[in-house]
């Protein structure tokens, strides 16, 4: 079995095997205090890290994926969770089948579980940094553990930090795999599947499925105590709201992948987060947070909107919302064209055709 091969692997790697809380541990060196105390002055941007991690994978021949919406085409789920969703191509054979390796920027969308907090690493949006490969044997699945050992270090995370966790199944295809925890905080997956499983073919070879969190990379890299951290390029961009920092970050990616507000599917999910933070942005400006998020995800999705589309799609909604608020208030049902309009010129128009009426 590969799981009995990849653990005679890791303990012949100098991994120590534990059993803690019911689950199989391989650590190396777990010394958290003493790594703490040795912990960088220098911070780690975030831009370092993408450079690092493309450059990896370059000179080890992967190919390169390239997004151009967070919606899933293929619906298996409504936006792109996962790094396995790449292989949806080949799979609903609009390209053909071909034993290759490729990573992704995945540009993502989760719910944050109950619970969680953003500032303890939990975001809505994020960016999943996924490699995938197809028609592997067992000393694939081992190589692509130390590609990733080999990518942590590069992003200045010891291995003496890392704990790989054993996992007895998957939610896809009944696999098994590793999870990866840097001081007891995930931080990506190890997975593989056997071949037949996911495309129903007479194969005994397997798909290699490892995926981590870009931004907890980022965090994990710096030792940073609060999430928000890691955006240190722009210290304005959180705006001291951490919820609506992330909900424009999420506000944003959806626009670029040609969402706008309004009665549709997406649309509706859309607009709710704009409900949500109604209140705040009409009080304040939040151009260069939105400008920072369209800078951060124009590096991981092609699109064709603008930072001036963004802009204009964002006001209008807020002009929306302002109007249909005081509309609400005056009992009067404008159409949907004058209620994006600018609020102040539609207070103006209300108040003028008010005297009129009188």
């Amino acid at each position: 079995m590969l799981k009995d091969y990849i653990e005679n692997y890791l303990t012949n790697k100098g991994w120590e095997k534990k059993i803690e809380n019911g689950r199989q541990i391989f650590c190396k060196n777990n010394n958290l205090e003493h790594q703490k105390n040795t912990k960088k002055s220098k911070c780690v941007h975030l831009q370092q890290i993408i450079d690092n991690i493309k450059n990896y994978f370059q000179i080890k021949n992967y190919h390169d994926i390239h997004f151009d919406s967070v919606i899933n085409p293929y619906r298996d789920t409504d936006y792109i969770i996962a790094a396995l969703q790449t292989i949806n191509k080949i799979k609903y054979n609009d390209i053909g089948y071909d034993k290759l390796s490729w990573y992704s920027f995945q540009p993502c969308i989760r719910p944050i579980p109950n619970g969680k907090k953003i500032s303890d690493g939990f975001i809505p949006s994020f960016v999943n940094v996924g490699t995938i490969s197809i028609g592997q044997n067992k000393d694939g699945y081992c190589n692509m553990i130390e590609d990733w050992i080999s990518i942590l270090s590069k992003c200045s995370i010891y291995i003496s930090r890392i704990k790989l966790i054993t996992k007895e199944k998957t939610k896809a295809y009944n696999g098994m795999g590793l999870s990866i925890y840097v001081d007891d905080f995930e931080i990506g997956q190890a997975n593989y599947y056997k071949t037949k499983d996911v495309f129903d073919l007479d194969d005994d070879t397997f798909v290699l499925d490892f995926g981590f969190g870009l931004e907890r990379i980022a965090w994990a890299s710096n030792w940073f105590d609060d999430f928000n951290h890691i955006y240190q390029s722009t210290e304005d961009y959180f705006l001291h709201n951490d919820i609506l920092s992330a909900l424009i970050n999420k506000q944003v990616l959806l626009i670029m992948s040609n969402v706008q507000p309004n009665s549709s599917k997406f649309g509706l999910k859309l607009r709710t987060d704009f409900q949500k933070i109604f209140s705040i942005c009409k009080r304040m400006d939040v151009n260069e947070s939105i400008k920072f998020a369209y800078n951060y995800w124009k590096q991981f999705i092609s699109t064709e909107k603008t930072l001036e589309d963004v802009y204009t799609i964002w006001s209008n909604e807020i002009n929306y919302l302002i109007n249909t608020q005081l509309s609400n208030c005056l009992n009067i049902k404008p159409n949907i064209k004058r209620l994006k309009q600018n609020s102040c010129d539609f207070c103006t128009e209300i108040f003028r055709e008010g005297v009129r009426r009188k």
